[in-house]
Parts: C-alpha cells; structure tokens; sequence
C-alpha cells in the first residue's frame, strides 16, 4: 500500500473536453519498483469533486487518447501500456486487449491516437498498428518483421546463428536502421503520420504506411495534424518541422541549445511547445518563455504535455500541476 499523500510525477494525458481532462501520473515511491504503478487522474471542472483517480498496478501507460462517440459506440478513455495492452475504459465498460499477442523484441509501444473513427497505435522497432472490427491489425509495410531481422543479425540469432559475430560499428549501423516511432497522429483514417527517432517520418495513406523525406536527423517526439496541408512535428533541439505528406516537410525552428520540445500544438493560431524548461511560444523566428507569476509558470516549469480540443482552452501538463489557458489568462490547477 503507498504511503498517503505520496507526491506523483505527471507524465501524460489527453483533453476530453475544455473542462475535462484524463492525466496519467505515476507515485514517486513506485519508480524504479519491480511492480510500477500509473495513476489516472480524471479532472473534471464541472463536477463537485473535482479530481476522481484510480490506481492501476503492475502497468505503465505511455500514452493515452479519447475515443470520440459515435452512435451506439459510448466516449471513452484508450490507454496504451508499455508492454502492448489497450484498456479502453468508460463508466460502463472496460475492455482490455492485447495488441499483438507474438512477443515483441523490439521494445515498447509509445503512442496511441484517434484518427476518424479507427484506433491506432505505434512503437519501436516499427511498429503500427490499426484496431478494426477483428482486433488490432499490423500496419507496418514490414518495417516490424524488418526490424527484427536486424535484431537477430546483431545477436547473432536464428538464420544468422553460425555467422561471424559482428563489430561493434557493424552492430550499430544495424541499431540506427530501426524505425523507432514515438508518437502517431492523423485527422482520418486515410491521413495518419507517425514521427521518430533519427528524424523518422511516416504517413499512412489507408492502404500503405510510406516514409516520407526527413530534413533532420533529430529524434522527433510529437506531431499535432493542425489540418490536411499543414502538420507540425517537435523534437531534440528545438526542432520544429512544418509541411504534410504532399508538399514535404521544411525546418522552421532548431537551435544549438540542448532544449527539447517534447509535446505541440497549434491553439489561436500560435504555436505552443511543451519543454523541460518552461512552456514556449514560437514568434516567427524563436520560441519565447512564456512568464505566468500567478499561475507559476516560468523557465523552470517542466512540461510534459499539452493538448486541446478547441480554440477555447489549452490544457498543460506539467511534472507536478496542470495549467488551463483561455487564451487570455493561465489557470493552475493543484492536484489533491
């Protein structure tokens, strides 16, 4: 049992609403434990009790998204573990599946979005996914078989068992040829992007995910589809990417000074970035720290996410509060 009162380190989240929120954190005293723990925080303006939470055991959320009703179908939190469940969870149900059943070697699942109507998730070592009426199905194009090709050549496994074992250079050039996606995105189920590590970009047109041009090597981090011709990608080193499928990605921002934008969007027009060192504002030419002394947001905030769903609110998750943002006024939010 944890200790009442333990602080919790914030790490995701999705806006259902302009005044409703889903939070993933996870307890300080839990981290590192052999039994990891993610607590969901639901805040919700509108209610008496303002924050409602449950405490999930044994399982780390790495992302989590809202899926949209629809006729019969109910809104409901998805939540994307680690280690390939879905829990997809409402006041009435709550589904668990597994995203693919064949042990991964590859590593983790990192992102799952809402595009139309169609769940997608996506992770390391190429790996994507798209959940239809059968279950969740492989959309990779083969990166995933690929990627574990590569695995068992630099171990020296399967076909390559009684092959010379290979040099350290030769293992990684092996390593950088994953494509390790870290987030996915898309406004339809025919116009999906998935971002990554080493510049990797991809779009998945509805019948085939292509690798689209990267004009950076920086490990990218998020995307936000602001519409069909205009897509925006953050990573390592300020980089901002602006462009879509059609027209190619261009680099509008990066910088010499070891930032990283971990989380983006577009909200009245402005680009915003989430940062270890405060929530940005892009200008035209930098990202400018955005200084809120009542809310107590500064240089010194860690931002892990931010997101919204309308014009009317930016939600910001920071390492230990959440902000709102109107537009015109920062709102602090403490947790219980």
């Amino acid at each position: 049992m944890m200790t009442p009162g333990t602080p919790v380190s914030l790490g995701n989240g999705c806006a259902v609403s302009e005044r409703f929120l889903i939070i993933v954190g996870f307890p300080d005293e839990t981290l590192g434990s052999d039994t990891p723990v993610s607590r969901i925080f639901y805040l919700n303006l509108d209610s008496q009790t303002l924050f409602t939470y449950q405490d999930w055991v044994g399982q780390t959320i790495a992302s989590v998204c809202l899926r949209r009703p629809l006729g019969s179908v109910l809104r409901a939190g998805c939540f994307l573990c680690e280690e390939g469940r879905i829990e997809i969870v409402n006041s009435s149900e709550h589904l668990s599946e597994a995203v693919d059943d064949r042990a991964s070697p590859h590593g983790s699942l990192r992102s799952i979005h809402e595009a139309g109507q169609t769940l997608f998730a996506c992770g390391f070592g190429g790996q994507l996914y798209r959940r239809s009426s059968g279950g969740w199905e492989a959309v990779d194009g083969g990166l995933r078989d690929k990627a574990e090709r590569n695995i068992r050549k630099e171990l020296g496994l399967g076909e390559f068992e009684s092959d010379a074992p290979l040099g350290i250079e030769e293992r990684l050039a092996l390593g950088n040829q994953s494509p390790d996606f870290t987030r996915v995105e898309g406004l339809s189920e025919r116009d999906v992007y998935v971002c990554g590590l080493r510049g990797m970009i991809g779009h998945w047109d509805g019948s085939r995910l292509a690798l689209i041009s990267s004009p950076t090597d920086e490990h990218l981090l998020d995307i936000h589809c602001v519409s069909a011709d205009r897509v925006l990608i953050v990573g390592y080193d300020q980089t901002l990417l602006v462009g879509s499928a059609r027209d190619g990605f261009a680099t509008v921002h990066e910088s010499d000074t070891a930032i990283t934008f971990y989380s983006v969007r577009q909200f009245r027009g402005e680009i915003y970035a989430g940062t270890t060192s405060g929530l940005r504002k892009f200008d035209g030419r930098s990202f400018e720290v955005i200084r809120a002394p009542s809310a107590g947001l500064d240089e010194t905030t860690v931002i892990q996410q931010i997101d919204s769903v309308s014009d009317d609110c930016l939600w910001i998750i920071g390492d230990r509060h959440v902000f709102r943002y109107d537009g015109f006024e920062f709102e602090r939010v403490e947790l219980p």
